[in-house]
Parts: structure tokens; sequence; C-alpha cells
């Protein structure tokens, strides 16, 4: 979720990440462009993958008692219930709703000899299955280019792979597998309301937040965040230097310890646009580790630049498996609900994604960790993606569509306010201004300021 209004917060922690973001214009005349753009967007397809071209999938097993699963999720959160806070490991997740070790390890086994390695998360649900697409490809008698989803959970071609039924039988969906497949498209922006030309920022440091929202009664009490860990997912890294920077100018910690990366198993979507230098991840940590002066703060990296939903699950599944996270905060998101239908409907998205995604968010609530999620960049009218026309996606905007994220009960949205400021908006390289701005109090979401 690109933000782009002028000052955005996240709450994370209780006093967790801030997030500051960049106003994007157009380079001239950025209401008319925003305008004639608002019907379609551009697209961007997966890029091909050869036969020695490495890349990942995910099976997912199938989970026991999943209503109760779900319960207990809610118990453990909720004041005056006798399971209230008696929080779950993954290993606690895997012997009362997951697979056993001897199916996991069954799958292992198989998979290891059709020469694919295998991840096997600690809740026996999730296999991150990495190797070969020649091998991806015989072992599921599949072309990964043109894989479909079909009835059967392991079936991407004309032909059912010859897998054990035993295997099989346990098999709930799988994702990933058809991710390079040309029908995958996607947006070629994040924000399709304006085109994106110069970024223009104000300023806003870290005591703005703290009082706007009367952080400073946690400080007196010595809530600094000392002891904990906030976990930022991101699509894109950071130069760490500049986090210290921010750090040092904020008197918060700039301890060199107390940030660090994880990299995400996952597939490739359009490998030649990563960024090592994100704007976004940037604010999201530095605001983080300056709200929360004392905490320690990992990032959980996607080495993709846009989030399929195989991608958004594996860094979240990685984050709970590593259990390190009391907090988890996102400002990237997924596209609307008829989006994502609309990749059902092409077959190169599981109709059980979004079962999937509950049960890992759920996961987050029953191991104690706090999810927080960016509310939307364009305020209360969803853009969604409608149909597909040639290399065009078309756009439009509704009151009636829902984000996968955001209308999750399992996670916290947050964000969508402007604080108060004044200034002027200027055009391409500060030739000229497009006038001035003035918000005197907080407000909803929205660039129709300009």
């Amino acid at each position: 979720m690109k933000s782009w209004v002028k000052v955005t917060i996240m709450s994370v922690l209780g006093l967790a990440s801030i997030f500051v973001a960049q106003t994007v214009f157009a380079a001239s005349n950025p209401i008319g462009q925003a305008y004639s753009e608002l019907g379609s967007s551009g697209v961007y397809r997966p890029t091909p993958v050869k036969a020695n071209t490495t890349t990942s999938f995910d099976i997912f097993l199938k989970p026991n008692n999943l209503q109760e699963f779900f319960q207990q999720a809610m118990d453990v959160n909720t004041p005056d219930n006798l399971q209230f806070k008696n929080y779950l490991t993954p290993s606690d997740i895997q012997s009362k709703y997951g697979q056993p070790s001897t199916v996991t390890n069954s799958w292992k086994s198989y998979l290891k000899k059709n020469h694919l390695r295998t991840l096997v998360y600690d809740n026996g649900i999730q296999l991150t299955v990495t190797g070969k697409v020649k091998y991806i490809d015989k072992t599921f008698h599949v072309n990964m280019n043109t894989a479909t989803y079909h009835s059967n959970p392991l079936q991407f071609g004309s032909k059912k792979p010859n897998i054990p039924s035993k295997l099989a039988n346990t098999v709930w969906t799988v994702l990933g597998m058809t991710d390079h497949n040309r029908n995958y498209v996607m947006p070629n922006s994040n924000m399709p309301l304006v085109k994106k030309g110069n970024d223009y920022s104000f300023s806003g440091f870290t005591n703005r937040f703290v009082n706007q929202y009367d952080v400073q009664p946690l400080y007196d009490q010595g809530m600094t965040g000392k002891g904990q860990t906030i976990g930022i997912i991101a699509f894109g890294n950071i130069k760490k230097s500049n986090a210290y920077h921010f750090w040092k100018h904020e008197n918060a910690s700039t301890d060199m310890h107390r940030l660090t990366t994880k990299v995400i198993p996952g597939d490739m979507y359009k490998g030649n646009l990563v960024s090592l230098d994100e704007g976004e991840t940037t604010m999201d940590v530095e605001y983080a580790g300056s709200v929360a002066p004392q905490a320690n703060v990992r990032i959980y990296w996607v080495r993709s630049p846009y989030p399929t939903v195989m991608n958004m699950i594996n860094a979240y599944a990685t984050a709970l498996n590593e259990n390190k996270a009391s907090s988890l905060s996102t400002s990237w998101g997924l596209f609307g609900s008829s989006y994502l239908n609309l990749l059902v409907r092409h077959k190169v998205l599981s109709s059980k994604y979004l079962d999937v995604l509950n049960f890992v968010l759920a996961q987050s609530a029953i191991q104690g960790v706090s999810s927080f999620v960016a509310s939307g960049d364009t305020g209360a009218l969803n853009f969604d993606v409608k149909g597909i026309a040639g290399n065009h996606l078309l756009m439009d905007r509704s009151i009636n569509g829902n984000l996968p994220f955001d209308a999750n009960p399992w996670i916290t949205s947050t964000g969508g306010t402007t604080l108060p400021f004044d200034g002027n908006l200027p055009t391409k390289g500060n030739e000229k201004s497009l006038g001035k701005v003035t918000i005197s109090s907080e407000r909803s979401w929205g660039t129709d300021y300009i």
C-alpha cells in the first residue's frame, strides 16, 4: 500500500510504527493526469521461468479441528476468559491442530527424492518447497509457465501427478505454483490514482506523534519498547545506516544489534524491480524504532517488489515460526477482493487463499502477536480491478469493495489520518507552487486538499 498523504500514522505495540508518508505528484498537471487515469492501469506480468530457474511454492496441509483453532485464538485474547493470555507456540499448534511429524517428514522425504528442498514450519501445516523448475514440472506433471488450478489441489496441468495417496490426502491447498503464469497480472502501480512523478514529503518527527496521541505518560512508566521486538513486513530492503542516522537524531537507541533482517522464502515477481533502498520500508523502520526507542526492529524482507498472496503469507508465517516479534506491522497489502477473485476465475490463484490467510493471521492471535496493517491508500472508495483489456487492467472505485487484510478479524487496520500541517505543494523541481494547503486539525485520509 503505497501511502501518499502527508503524515500517516500506524500504531504498533501501543508505541509501534509511525509511518510518515510521501506525497506523490505527477510531473505536470497532476490533477488532470489523476482523473484521466482513474479507469485503467498498466499490467505487470510475471517473468517466465526456465528449466534451471530455482523457484518456490507452498503446500498447505489440512488443519485439524479448525473451528476449535479459531475459537482458541479468540479465547486467549478475551479478558475474563479462562484461556486469556494462555498463548501457544508453533509447536503447540502442531500438536493440537497440525499434521504430525510423520506426515511432514514423509512429504520432505518424498520431495527430496525428486530433487526438491522442503522447509517445514513448526505448526505442522505449511511446507515451502524450493527447487529447479524442471524438477517441479516433472514431479507435478506441469509446465509452471502455464500452470492453473484444478479441483484436485495437487493438479496444475492436464494430468494428475503420481503422488502417493497417503500424502495427497493430507493437502489443503497449494499457493505459488501458478505465480509464473502470464495470467497472474498485477497493476503496474500500487497507487493508480496518480501517475508517479517526483516525491515530496513534509517534516514530521517522533515528537509530533508523541504529542498528538499523548504517548508521554507511557514513557513516564518506562514503556519504551525495551525487551520487545517489532516485526516489519516489507517488500523492499533498506540501508541500515539511514535508520541509525534517524534514530540518533530522534534520541532513540543506536545499538547496532537492534536492527536485523530475515529474508523470506518465496518466488520472484519482476525481480528487476527489487529495491535495496526502499523509501517505505525505511520510514516504517525509522518510526517504529523511534516511537518505541528501545525496542528491537526485525525486517521480514520479501525479495520481490510486489506482494503475491504466497509471498505475503510466507512473510507472516516466517515471523510466526520464529516467534520473536511481539507485534507485526506492514504498510504493504494485496489488492481488493474483486481483483483476487478475478485471479481465482483465471485459475491462477487458489480459491482457498482466504482460508489460508485467515488461518495464518489467527495463528498470530493464538501466539499473542499483535498484527497491524495500513488502512489503505485511497480512502473509503477503494480502488480495485474489475477486468483485463489487453495490457490494461480496468479499474473502479467502490465503497462495497474490501481489502483482505483490512477486513480480517485477526488484524488491526490503522492509519488513514493526516496530521495538521501548513505548506505549499510544489511541482517538479520546485519550479512553482500548486498552492498553499492548511490542515488545521487531524483529518481523515485523502488528498482532496489538492
